[in-house]
C-alpha cells in the first residue's frame, strides 16, 4: 500500500510477523545529500534522490513509475526556491527514464526492469559527477603561462578547472598564471573556501570587491565562472553579479567563458532578467529608513546564494563542457539531442528493401566499422559501401537520408567516437564523387555548420585533419557541384580567420602545403628521428594503414580493367597505402623505442597486407596498359588511325558490382591477425608524407616484401624489410 502526500511517500511492506510502516520525504532527501556531500551539484542531488526513491518503492507497472517521478519532481521543484539546476536533473532523469522503459512496455517481468533501471541510474548519477574531471582536463588548455583569470563564486567546476591548470603549470616549475577572485560579502565563507583551495595549490589569488572588477578588467586575460543553467538560447544562469561581469568583459574585449556540465542544460529560454520562471526579491522599495542595526541588503526572504541573474549569449565566448567546447548558438541543438535519445547506431535503422532503407543501413554499417566492438565486424567495409553509393546514385530521396544521416554522425554526439566521424568524412568523399550533385545539393546550412563546428571544436586531430584534406580537395575539384559552393565559401573564410587571429591550439587545423610544396614530414634520414609513436597513435596508424590496404585490394578487384588507371578513388587509395608503407618501415626501424615482438608481428603483418594490396594494384595497371596497346594496335591496324582511350571518371558505382564483394585473401590475412594494440581508428596517412611516397610507388620500389614468406622468423622479414628500404637523394 503507498499514499503520497505533499511529497512524503508513506507505505507498507510485510515482514515476516507484522507490517512496516515506512515513510519517504524526496524534499529531506534531496537536502540530506546536498549536506552529506558539498561536492555534489543539485542537479546529480535532485538525481540520486529519485533513485532512492524508485529503490524503496514497490510499484508494479510503467505508468505507476513515471506517474511517481513525475509527481514527486515537480513537488521538489516546487519547494526550492531557485529550482532552474535542479529542474535540469530532474528533467535529465524524466527523459532517462522514459527512454529506458520504453522498449520494454508490456514486459511481462516488471521487476526486472525496475532493478535495471536502478542499476542503470546511478551509473547514470556517477558518469554525470565525472564530467567535472573531464571539463577541467580540456579548460585546463584555456589557461596559458603568464595569464590573469577572473572568476568569482564556488563554481566546483571552475575551481577544478584551475586546479588542473595549475597542475600542468607547475609540471614545468612554478604556477605562471594569477587568479583575480571577486568577493561577495555575503557569501563570505563560501569565497574565503574557495581561495583557500586555489592558494593551497600554489595560485597566486587576489581578492577585489565587486566595485573594481571595471578597474582590474585591463589586467584580466580571460574571465571563466560556472553557472547554475545554461538554457535553450546559449544564455546562463549564474550568481548574481556574472552579467555585469560579462558586461565589462565583452566592452574590455576580453573572453568570457563559463564551465558547466551538460547536466545543467536546462529547456528554458527566457527573454531577460525578469523571466526566469523564479521570484527573486533583489529590488525592494521602501519608505523608511531602516533600524541601524538592520542589513542594508535585503536578505529577509532568501540567501544571496540564491539570487541569479541571466548572461545573454551575446557576452559568451564559448562553454566549456565535458562534451567539448561549445559555442552557445548550438546548446539548443545539444538539448534536442538529450531530449530524442538514441540507441547504438548500429540497431537504428529500418529492416526494410527500399532505397531509402538500404541508405541507412549501410551508411550505419560503414560508419561504424573499425570499432573493435562492432558485431558486424571491422574490416568489411568496402561490404557495405556499394549498397550506400548504389541506392544514392538510385533514389535522390535515399542521398538525402544519407547526407541527413552523416550529419548527425559528425555532430557533438559522436565526438567520442572519432572512428564513426573519421568514416563519415570518408564517406562524405566518396559520395561526393558518385553519385555527385544528387548526394551533394543536399549539403544544406545546418550541414555545413555542423562541418564548421567540427572543424573548430572535434576532439579527434585524425578527423580533423581527413577533413581538411577532403575540403580542399573540393575546392580543388569539386566547386562547380550542386550544393558545393556555400561549404566552399565556408571553407575560405576558415582559411582565412585560422590565418588571420591566433586562435586556442585545441581550434587550429594543419595548414595545407602552399602552391604544392611538400611539407617536410616525409621519411628522409636527414629529418626522421625513427622514433616509435605512442601505443595509442600507432595503433590507429596501423588500422588505417590495413583499412585502406583493404579498400584498394577489393575496389582494385571489382574495378574493370579498362577504367583502372582513370578511377580517382583507386589512385587516392594507392597513394595512402604507399604512405601507409613508409611509414610502417620506419616504425619497424625504429630505435627510440624499439618495438616489442608483439608490436614488430603486427608491423610486419600490416606491411605484408599493403604490399599485397600494393602489388595487385601494380599488376592491374600493367593489364590495363597492356590493354590499352592491343586496342590502339588493333584499331590501327583496322584503319580506324586512332587509338581508342579507355573510358575516365572513375564511375565508382558501375565499376563494383552491387550485391556482394568476395572478400580477397588480402583480407581475410588481415582479418584474422588483428592488432593487438587495442584503439578504434586513425590518422590519414596523407598528411604524414604528402609527395615524395608516390614516386617511389610508380617505379616499383613499394613492391618488395611483398608477400612474405611464413618460414621466415621476425627477425630475419625486420632485416629483409629494413635493407629494401628506398633511399631517397635529393
Amino acid at each position: 500500500m503507498e499514499q503520497q502526500l505533499k511529497g512524503t511517500i508513506f507505505f507498507q511492506t510485510l515482514t515476516d510477523s507484522f507490517p512496516l510502516l515506512i515513510t519517504f520525504s524526496i524534499v529531506q532527501t534531496y537536502h540530506r545529500l546536498l549536506n552529506e556531500d558539498p561536492e555534489i551539484t543539485m542537479p546529480v542531488a535532485a538525481i540520486e534522490a529519485l533513485i532512492q526513491l524508485l529503490t524503496i518503492t514497490h510499484i508494479k507497472t510503467v505508468s505507476e513509475t513515471l506517474d511517481l517521478i513525475n509527481n514527486q519532481s515537480a513537488y521538489l521543484k516546487s519547494q526550492v526556491p531557485n529550482s532552474i539546476s535542479l529542474s535540469a536533473g530532474t528533467d535529465l532523469f524524466q527523459r532517462f527514464l522514459v527512454s529506458s522503459l520504453k522498449p520494454n512496455v508490456g514486459g511481462a517481468n516488471f521487476e526486472n526492469v525496475r532493478q535495471h533501471l536502478i542499476g542503470n541510474g546511478r551509473l547514470f548519477a556517477n558518469r554525470a559527477k565525472a564530467a567535472r574531471e573531464r571539463i577541467a582536463d580540456i579548460g585546463a588548455g584555456f589557461v596559458r603561462d603568464g595569464n590573469v583569470v577572473l572568476t568569482h563564486g564556488g563554481s566546483r567546476v571552475v575551481g577544478s578547472l584551475l586546479s588542473k591548470a595549475a597542475e600542468v603549470s607547475k609540471s614545468e616549475g612554478n604556477v605562471r598564471f594569477k587568479v583575480i577572485y571577486l568577493m561577495n560579502e555575503e557569501c563570505a565563507s563560501e569565497s574565503r573556501a574557495v581561495i583557500s583551495s586555489l592558494r593551497a595549490k600554489g595560485i597566486p589569488v587576489a581578492t577585489i570587491g565587486e566595485g573594481a572588477v571595471g578597474y582590474a578588467m585591463g589586467k584580466v586575460s580571460l574571465v571563466i565562472v560556472g553557472a547554475e543553467g545554461v538554457v535553450e538560447n546559449g544564455g546562463i544562469i549564474s550568481r548574481l553579479g556574472t552579467y555585469q561581469i560579462a558586461l565589462l568583459a565583452k566592452a574590455a574585449s576580453k573572453p568570457f567563458y563559463v564551465a558547466a556540465e551538460t547536466h545543467k542544460f536546462v529547456r528554458i529560454y527566457p527573454l531577460g532578467q525578469y523571466d526566469l520562471g523564479i521570484e527573486q526579491n533583489v529590488i525592494k522599495y521602501k519608505t523608511q529608513d531602516e533600524n541601524e542595526s538592520a542589513p542594508l541588503l535585503n536578505t529577509e526572504v532568501e540567501s544571496a546564494n540564491s539570487l541569479v541573474d541571466f548572461t545573454p549569449p551575446a557576452f559568451i565566448s564559448a562553454i566549456i563542457s565535458e562534451s567539448g567546447v561549445l559555442t552557445p548558438s548550438v546548446v539548443g541543438e545539444e538539448l534536442i539531442n538529450a531530449a530524442t535519445p538514441t540507441s547504438p547506431i548500429h540497431a537504428t535503422y529500418p529492416d526494410d528493401e527500399s532505397p531509402e532503407a538500404i541508405a541507412i543501413r549501410n551508411v550505419t554499417l560503414f560508419c561504424e566499422s573499425g570499432n573493435p566492438g562492432n558485431p558486424a565486424g571491422s574490416d568489411e567495409e568496402v561490404l557495405y559501401l556499394p549498397m550506400v553509393v548504389d541506392a544514392c546514385e538510385s533514389s535522390p530521396s535515399a542521398a538525402k537520408e544519407a547526407a541527413y544521416l552523416i550529419r548527425k554522425l559528425l555532430s557533438r554526439e559522436y565526438y567520442n567516437r572519432p572512428h564513426v566521424q573519421y568514416n563519415s568524412v570518408m564517406l562524405i568523399r566518396i559520395l561526393a564523387e558518385n553519385p555527385g550533385p544528387t548526394f551533394t545539393r543536399n549539403i544544406d546550412a545546418k550541414f555545413i555548420q555542423t562541418v564548421k563546428d567540427l572543424l573548430r571544436f572535434g576532439r579527434d586531430p585524425n578527423t580533423r585533419s581527413l577533413l581538411v584534406d577532403t575540403l580542399n580537395k573540393f575546392l580543388r575539384d569539386k566547386a562547380y557541384y550542386e550544393g558545393m559552393e556555400p561549404l566552399i565559401e565556408m571553407w575560405r573564410r576558415e582559411q582565412e580567420r585560422m590565418g588571420r587571429q591566433g586562435a586556442p591550439e585545441m581550434y587550429r587545423v594543419a595548414r595545407m602545403p602552399v602552391n604544392n610544396v611538400p611539407q617536410q614530414n616525409y621519411p628522409h634520414p636527414s629529418h626522421s628521428s625513427h622514433t616509435l609513436p605512442s601505443a595509442q597513435e600507432l595503433s590507429m596508424r596501423i588500422m588505417e594503414a590495413r583499412t585502406s590496404a583493404n579498400l584498394l585490394s577489393e575496389v582494385t578487384e571489382s574495378t574493370a580493367i579498362s577504367e583502372i588507371s582513370n578511377n580517382e578513388l583507386i589512385q587516392e587509395l594507392a597513394n595512402r597505402c604507399q604512405n601507409a608503407n613508409l611509414s610502417i618501415q620506419m616504425y619497424i626501424s625504429a630505435k627510440n623505442p624499439a618495438p616489442d615482438s608483439d608490436v614488430m608481428e603486427n608491423l610486419i603483418e600490416t606491411n605484408d597486407i599493403i604490399n599485397n594490396a600494393l602489388s595487385k594494384h601494380q599488376r592491374s595497371l600493367l593489364k590495363a596498359r597492356k590493354t590499352q596497346e592491343v586496342n590502339s594496335t588493333t584499331e590501327t591496324t583496322s584503319g580506324y588511325g586512332t587509338s581508342s582511350r579507355p573510358r575516365s571518371g572513375g564511375d565508382f558505382s558501375k565499376t563494383i558490382p552491387r550485391k556482394e564483394i568476395p572478400k580477397s585473401s588480402t583480407e581475410q590475412q588481415g582479418s584474422s591477425s588483428r592488432p593487438k594494440i587495442e584503439n578504434p581508428f586513425s590518422d590519414s596517412f596523407s598528411s604524414l608524407h604528402s609527395k615524395n611516397s608516390s614516386s617511389a610507388g610508380s617505379e616499383g620500389k613499394y613492391m618488395m616484401h611483398a608477400g612474405g614468406s611464413d618460414s621466415k622468423s621476425t627477425e630475419e622479414k625486420k632485416k629483409e624489410i629494413i635493407s629494401n628500404t628506398p633511399v631517397y637523394r635529393y
